[in-house]
């Protein structure tokens, strides 16, 4: 039986006539794609700036192509979950639906 707070957040999201969603990335966690920080992620030891910029290049190179491949090859691998999808048709079905998103694995239409 669906929660009543599944059901009341459907029958508010089928009435909104503007919807924005917010994404993270937990969003493609369960389409294999490792959060940077969260249990298990593989580069929660590091601080973005120590991989994410053009200083962290310049003082590690080795380390940030390794942090890009690894994270390019896991999003070219992944499909898109059911979040993925039901975002997809809320968008199809809402000219005014947006996302706002930190990811950058493509998978939000």
């Amino acid at each position: 039986m669906v929660s009543s707070d599944v059901r009341t957040f459907s029958e508010h999201l089928k009435r909104s006539k503007r919807i924005l969603a917010l994404l993270g990335a937990g969003l493609s966690a369960s389409s294999g794609l490792p959060t940077f920080r969260g249990a298990g992620g593989l580069w929660r030891s590091y601080d973005a700036t120590e991989l994410a910029t053009p200083e962290a290049f310049e003082a590690n190179p080795d380390l940030v192509w390794q942090f890009y491949s690894y994270r390019r090859h896991m999003a070219l691998k992944a499909e898109p979950n059911r979040a993925h999808l039901a975002l997809s048709e809320l968008a199809r079905r809402n000219k005014d639906f947006v996302t706002l998103s930190q990811n950058v694995d493509g998978m939000v239409l």
